[in-house]
Parts: C-alpha cells; sequence; structure tokens
C-alpha cells in the first residue's frame, strides 16, 4: 500500500481541501465538460433551468431510430454519473428524461441538451461540508398524482448533514 497524500480526485469528483475554512468541496466541473464535449454542447446557449414544467407526450406508435435511443441512453447516464455524484439539482430533470429510454423522441433529446445547457450555466456549483457538523436534516416532497397519464406521484428527499447534501 502506498500513501500517496492527501485526496485532490476521486471517481471523477474534483476534492479541494481548505484547512483554514474547515471545507471540503467535491466538483465534477471536469466531467462535465466532457460530457459537453462528447454531445457537441460545448458552445450551446446557457440555460438557468434544467428542465420546463410541461409534460412530454410520446406519440401513439411511435417507433424511434436505433440513433436516438443509443444517442439518449449514453446522454441519460452521463447525466446519472453527474446526479449521483454532486448535482442534486438535476436529480428530477434527469429522472423524469429516463423514464422515456424505451421509446425517446426529438423532444426528449431537447429536454436531454437543456439539462446538458443548464450544467454548461452552472458548471462551477459544487457541493460544499464544512468542519462543524450540524445535525441531520431531511426534506421531502411529492406533487400527488402529478404524471397526468398515469396519475402516478413523484417524490423527491434530500439529507443534508451541515451544510452539505449527503443524499438525494
Amino acid at each position: 500500500m502506498t500513501d500517496l497524500g492527501h485526496c485532490s480526485y476521486y471517481l471523477g469528483m474534483t476534492v479541494a481541501r481548505d484547512r483554514k475554512n474547515r471545507t471540503i468541496r467535491l466538483s465534477q466541473k471536469g466531467y462535465i465538460e466532457k460530457v459537453l464535449k462528447d454531445f457537441g454542447m460545448c458552445e450551446a446557449k446557457p440555460q438557468y433551468t434544467p428542465m420546463k414544467t410541461d409534460q412530454i407526450e410520446t406519440p401513439e406508435g411511435y417507433e424511434p431510430t436505433d440513433e436516438i435511443k443509443t444517442w439518449y441512453a449514453k446522454a441519460i447516464g452521463s447525466l446519472m454519473y453527474a446526479m449521483l455524484g454532486t448535482r442534486p439539482d438535476i436529480a428530477y430533470a434527469v429522472s423524469y428524461c429516463s423514464r422515456f429510454l424505451a421509446k425517446p423522441t426529438e423532444a426528449h433529446r431537447a429536454a436531454v441538451k437543456r439539462i446538458m445547457r443548464y450544467l454548461k450555466a452552472t458548471i462551477d456549483l459544487c457541493l460544499v461540508y464544512e468542519g462543524e457538523i450540524e445535525p441531520l436534516t431531511g426534506f421531502t416532497d411529492s406533487d400527488w398524482a402529478g404524471d397526468r397519464e398515469t396519475r402516478r406521484s413523484t417524490s423527491g428527499y434530500v439529507f443534508n448533514l451541515g451544510s452539505g447534501a449527503i443524499s438525494w
């Protein structure tokens, strides 16, 4: 076993430790830049919300091409990795878009591109954990039958330890 010193990079996340202020910052800026490059979104116009409020319908009898299915699956997987690592702010939008993996349309592709444009606009957001451990706090919400087609509910939650989210 070798001591490599302080951790500065782990599983695609930059780890920045500030001893003076007793904080640790986790960021996936490099990973997000790579995703934007891989999907040709580096020059895209930034977007300041991850999704629109209206729902996207899939037309009856629609069959997607293999190209859009492959693109969509790769895009959702890339966004999920960012979401699970340091970006709880895109959790709902990515989860919503992942419902359409079997039959994505161009409207669904546009929704995924909007999330990428949002990541471009907010690329410097990161999780910050402070040295003083405050009590564990949790928040939850639900839309109670918000899906117009199935009447299924969507719920979400976040748990914070001090200033930083630890589960979402």
